[in-house]
């Protein structure tokens, strides 16, 4: 479907979070419970509305509107502070409005399936090191309640009112669309690459909470794409010299900030 009435479905995102804020101070569970359903809502919504909306192929046009409408959402709620559930709704919207516009225009001028691989190996390496390197831009989000509040899709916290826990940072929403992007280009199923996905944040957020670590979702929703979906592994003879120089790099990224931040 090449139109661009499936762009509807990003709104899936923030009327999900809006009805579930509205629900969620009323429904009691234990606290093992409300930490896996705040966690895992915006998840799924998000998941589901990138999915459902990569079957459009916007002209350029709208795809700029789009990301530049979200860009000026995103500050606007930067500037007066995201303190309410209507201001949480918008920032879902302008998250998954954003990554769609970024995500899935790169990934559909990704010229080779087998080229999502070493993009995956890099990304994570570049992601590991940006969350464990004081310096890192990840690092600085999850330590700043500010930023995480328009960087990070949130959902609400049941039987707490007003409270929303973040999950979701902007960078993996944005990979999350870039993986959806290339299997709409080359023919993949998107529900695999939507269930690979989820199955790499249900990863990163089992680790996060068994750790009691800020565990990146990247690292995880990139691996777990390339060992489910085989068109994103088979690298082409040509490109082999050139995946495994990305992968040595990524390795190199991670492997040097894990480092440094163990001898510290």
């Amino acid at each position: 479907m090449n139109g661009s009435a499936p762009l509807a479905w990003l709104l899936l995102a923030p009327i999900a979070i809006g009805a579930a804020s509205v629900a969620a101070p009323h429904l009691h569970v234990g606290e093992a419970a409300a930490t896996a359903l705040a966690a895992a809502l915006p998840c799924a919504v998000a998941i589901t509305a990138l999915a459902l909306a990569s079957r459009a192929d916007p002209p350029p046009a709208v795809r700029i509107a789009i990301g530049v409408g979200a860009a000026l959402l995103l500050g606007a709620l930067a500037l007066f502070g995201v303190g309410s559930a209507a201001a949480v709704v918008g920032v879902t919207l302008a998250l998954v409005a954003f990554a769609f516009a970024l995500g899935d225009s790169i990934g559909r001028r990704i010229a080779h399936a087998g080229h999502v691989a070493p993009a995956c190996a890099v990304a994570a390496g570049a992601d590991i090191a940006s969350i464990v390197s004081p310096e890192g831009p990840t690092h600085a989000i999850a330590a700043s309640d500010a930023a995480l509040s328009v960087l990070a899709i949130a959902g609400p916290v049941p039987g707490v009112p007003g409270a929303f826990a973040p999950t979701l940072g902007a960078g993996d929403l944005v990979f999350m669309a870039l993986l959806l992007g290339a299997a709409a280009r080359h023919g993949v199923p998107r529900l695999r690459v939507a269930l690979a996905c989820a199955a790499g944040v249900t990863a990163a957020l089992a680790a996060s909470a068994a750790l009691a670590l800020a565990v990146p979702a990247l690292p995880a929703i990139g691996a777990a794409a390339v060992i489910g979906i085989a068109p994103f592994r088979r690298v082409r003879p040509a490109d082999r010299t050139a995946t495994w120089a990305g992968v040595a790099i990524a390795v190199a990224l991670a492997g040097g900030a894990l480092a440094r931040r163990w001898l510290s």
